[in-house]
């Protein structure tokens, strides 16, 4: 029941706003940060895009027109969805990055939500410390932001990540319980919020 769910709701999403209409990117590669930045393409060309084999996966495998695996890039925009890679986004966290935790480095994460202020999308990070709430070697998913005003992604680690950005993000007060453990169901709740 609980991966019909979250299969639903990851379609309505990429239904409802996969495609980013709110801050117009050329088509084509961005192979720096600095480029995506400047709106500069480093190379036009027709992509296509193709989910891993895991369905839950929001993992994505993209090639150019003659086939070729794109692999180094920072960002990719199709003509109709925005592209992140994963291991090239982490030196641009505005928290730090949780050792216990390592990023996906496999595929391209499409943006899921958008509005003019931020995209938000989400990625696979593997357990590798017992320090975390996690069993070590486990998978398991976590809700990533990011905000175009500050050029900086925020990974929603803990309860106190997602509070904070929402502070500073609505301008208001956010209290959860401190024995609350952040679930992704509840980025997703605030995302909604922010969303609207």
């Amino acid at each position: 029941m609980k991966k019909i769910f979250i299969i639903l709701f990851l379609t309505n999403i990429s239904l409802s706003f996969g495609q980013i209409s709110t801050k117009q990117y050329q088509t084509g590669i961005f192979e720096t940060y600095d480029n995506f930045l400047k709106n500069e393409i480093k190379l036009q060309d027709t992509i296509t895009a193709k989910q891993n084999r895991n369905k839950l996966s929001t993992s994505f495998r993209l090639k150019n027109s003659n086939g070729k695996k794109i692999k180094d890039s920072f960002a990719i925009f199709d003509g109709n969805h925005l592209y992140f890679r994963a291991n090239s986004i982490q030196q641009h966290f505005t928290n730090k990055i949780n050792d216990s935790y390592k990023i996906d480095k496999a595929g391209y994460f499409r943006v899921l939500l958008s509005n003019d202020n931020y995209f938000y999308f989400e990625s696979f990070f593997q357990c590798r410390s017992d320090a975390s709430n996690h069993r070590i070697g486990s998978n398991y998913r976590a809700g990533i932001i990011y905000d175009i005003s500050k050029g900086k992604f925020t990974v929603f680690y803990t309860i106190e990540d997602l509070k904070k950005f929402l502070e500073e993000a609505l301008n208001i007060k956010v209290s959860y319980d401190d024995s609350d453990r952040l679930s992704l169901q509840m980025v997703r709740y605030a995302m909604e919020d922010l969303f609207k």
